[in-house]
């Protein structure tokens, strides 16, 4: 087949060029040392654990790692204007570039965030014939981001009013309103300018529907992307005086921006993104706490607030050791089935926090977080992810017949999503299976 297109561009021009082969990530393993076009579907999406401002993305194909058949390696601090790529987990894509050896297989490292193309969405993963949502929260929220890319804002327009009416969920139980506007605040643009061509497309919208709290909501979350992008994911000491002179201007901007939405109009995301706002304001527990109560009030079985407090009162940020817990303790006082299945997500969200053991490392309890899987269990038994979750969080509590319980009932439905890695999964099930 490289022959084959070789004998056409010495038809064509007269002389032999290179050209791409566009191959599976399966037929690019075997290419080692050739340019190849690669065209397939992201497995899984990891991040190596490098410092500050150094990270490294993992595109994972075929399979999670070890078990990949071929991975794309993407550093941005090595590539002039480089950025973090979106996550493009379940994300068909094609990458140029030449196949190498790795230390865990076959190998593209991108030196140009130019190699990478993400190719449209197929809209009936996320959405069916009449335009109600299906399908799992990656799928949606890349959806919804590209109806914004093409500037569809009448589809956008009565979406926003439909999840306002109805609050569907997923079968996991997560909000799709969060997926949706997360898909609209942040599009998967691989472009060193897609931000500046993010705030154009939204002075369309707003011309379009000069009165719409959706478009001033989601340029408001967008500013907060923006303004965490210029500060950076390292330790303040890491953040240059540029970094911290952008990140305070463009969160003073959606600030003002958030506040003009009625309090009518205002949808749960809201609240979460103004929990993150408040983060990076340093804003007191006392300025923010209307705010939640506000969110509970409206919408008392919404945890998302909930975790983007809990993650404000980390140490890292504005809290003291144990100020989350207490604050979870305090939202989670009744035993209800509610504050049950609250404590249990919240503890799951600040899981990622701590590193290696929650249960271990802060001041959580097993038996209220086991209580809380029991009731997602009941009110969600479609959700793999869910089960997925109460397995691990079992095995780091030590309980192995909850561990052996679950195992039993995930075989065959692993979550690589929830696990990243076979190898993690793989430790997990060493434990459950050991005498």
């Amino acid at each position: 087949m490289r022959w084959f297109y070789l004998l056409i561009a010495v038809a064509l021009f007269g002389v032999p060029c290179v050209i791409a082969e566009i191959v599976t990530p399966e037929e690019a393993a075997k290419l080692v040392g050739e340019e190849v076009e690669l065209h397939g579907s992201v497995f899984a999406v990891s991040w190596s654990n490098g410092e500050a401002g150094k990270r490294t993305q993992y595109l994972n194909f075929g399979d999670a790692f070890p078990r990949q058949v071929f991975t794309v390696q993407f550093r941005p601090d090595l590539i002039p204007g480089g950025e973090l790529l979106p996550n493009l987990a379940k994300r068909e894509v094609r990458i140029k570039g030449m196949v190498e050896t790795g230390k865990y297989g076959s190998r593209i490292m991108v030196q140009d965030a130019a190699q990478i193309e993400v190719m449209p969405v197929d809209e009936t993963l996320a959405l069916d014939e009449e335009g109600r949502t299906r399908g799992d929260s990656k799928h949606i929220r890349a959806v919804w981001g590209q109806i914004l890319v093409n500037e569809e804002f009448k589809r956008i327009e009565e979406e926003a009013v439909r999840l306002q009416r109805d609050q569907p969920r997923l079968r996991d139980g997560l909000w799709v309103v969060d997926q949706f506007f997360e898909g609209l605040d942040a599009p998967c643009e691989i472009l060193v300018d897609r931000w500046e061509r993010m705030f154009d497309r939204l002075d369309r919208w707003d011309k379009a529907y000069p009165r719409s709290s959706t478009a001033t909501m989601v340029r408001g979350s967008a500013l907060i992307h923006y303004a965490w992008e210029a500060r950076g994911d390292g330790y303040a000491p890491t953040v240059t005086q540029t970094g911290w002179r952008r990140f305070e201007e463009r969160l003073e901007d959606a600030r003002q921006i958030l506040m003009r939405v009625p309090e009518k109009d205002r949808t749960p995301y809201f609240y979460s993104q103004l929990v993150t706002l408040a983060m990076g304001q340093g804003w007191e527990h006392e300025k923010i706490r209307p705010y939640i109560e506000e969110c509970m009030e409206r919408w008392p079985d919404y945890p998302v607030v909930h975790f983007a407090e809990c993650y404000r009162l980390l140490p890292r940020w504005a809290g003291e050791e144990g100020e989350w817990e207490a604050y979870l303790d305090e939202v989670t006082a009744e035993d209800t089935p509610l504050c049950r299945e609250r404590y249990a997500r919240t503890v799951w969200a600040q899981s990622g926090f701590y590193k290696n053991n929650i249960f271990k490392e802060a001041k959580v309890d097993w038996a209220r977080t086991k209580a809380g899987f029991e009731v997602m269990r009941e009110r969600y038994p479609q959700s793999w992810r869910n089960l997925n979750a109460f397995a691990k969080f079992a095995a780091m509590a030590d309980d192995k017949e909850t561990a052996v319980e679950m195992t039993r009932l995930i075989t065959g439905h692993e979550d690589m999503d929830f696990w990243v890695s076979w190898s993690n999964y793989t430790h997990f099930k060493e434990w459950v299976d050991a005498p």
